[in-house]
C-alpha cells in the first residue's frame, strides 16, 4: 500500500508547479523511508539476503565514483590552457576519488556481507543504509565541486557559500565512512 500510494504521489507531483511539486516528492519520499523500515521482528522473519545489499550498494559507490572521475575529466576538458593550479586541482582531485574508494572499500571494509541474526543486527543494517545516502549524496556534490573548481579562470575562486558546500559534503563523506566501519562486524 505504501509503495503503490509513494509511486502514485511522486506521479502525481510531477504535473503540479514547482513549489507544491517539491512538497508533494517530499512526502513520497517519506512515505518511500517509512516503507522500508519495517518492524525489526518482521526483519529478523524474514531478513534480508546477506549479500545483497553490500552488492548493491558496493555497485552504486562505484558507478558515483566513477562519474566523480568523469567529473574531473570534463572539468579538464573545459581548461583552454593548463595553469599548474588547474593541473594540482586536477590531480589532487583524482587522489581524492581514490583515497575514498580505499576508506570506503579497504577501510571500512563497506562491502561485507550483512547477517541479520538480532535486533542489534537490524539497527546496524538500517545505520549503514543509512549511511550510504550521506555517502552517495557527498559523493555527488564533491563531483560537481572538483570539476567547477578545475574549470575555475586563472585568479578565480569559490564564494563562501560554494566552499562550505564542499566542505559540508567531504565531511559528510568522512563520517558516512566512519560510520560505515562503525556498523561492520
Amino acid at each position: 500500500v505504501g509503495l503503490v500510494a509513494a509511486g502514485i504521489l511522486w506521479a502525481a507531483s510531477a504535473l503540479l508547479s514547482p513549489p507544491q511539486r517539491y512538497v508533494g516528492w517530499g512526502i513520497a519520499l517519506l512515505i518511500d523511508i517509512g516503507n522500508s523500515w519495517p518492524a525489526s521482528r518482521s526483519t529478523m522473519v524474514s531478513p534480508p539476503g546477506a549479500t545483497h545489499f553490500p552488492e548493491r550498494f558496493g555497485l552504486l559507490t562505484i558507478i558515483l565514483l566513477g562519474e566523480f572521475v568523469a567529473s574531473v575529466m570534463r572539468g579538464i576538458e573545459s581548461q583552454m590552457g593548463w595553469s599548474f593550479l588547474a593541473a594540482s586541482a586536477a590531480v589532487l582531485s583524482l587522489a581524492l576519488g581514490f583515497g575514498i574508494w580505499s576508506g570506503y572499500s579497504d577501510g571500512a571494509v563497506g562491502w561485507e556481507s550483512r547477517q541479520v541474526r538480532s535486533h542489534r543486527d537490524v539497527v546496524r543494517l538500517r545505520n549503514w543504509i543509512a549511511l550510504h545516502f550521506v555517502l552517495f549524496l557527498g559523493i555527488s556534490i564533491l563531483g560537481v565541486g572538483v570539476r567547477c573548481a578545475i574549470a575555475l579562470p586563472p585568479g578565480g575562486h569559490f564564494g563562501p557559500e560554494e566552499q562550505w558546500i564542499i566542505c559540508s559534503a567531504t565531511a559528510g563523506i568522512i563520517f558516512a565512512i566512519m560510520g560505515i566501519a562503525a556498523t561492520s562486524e
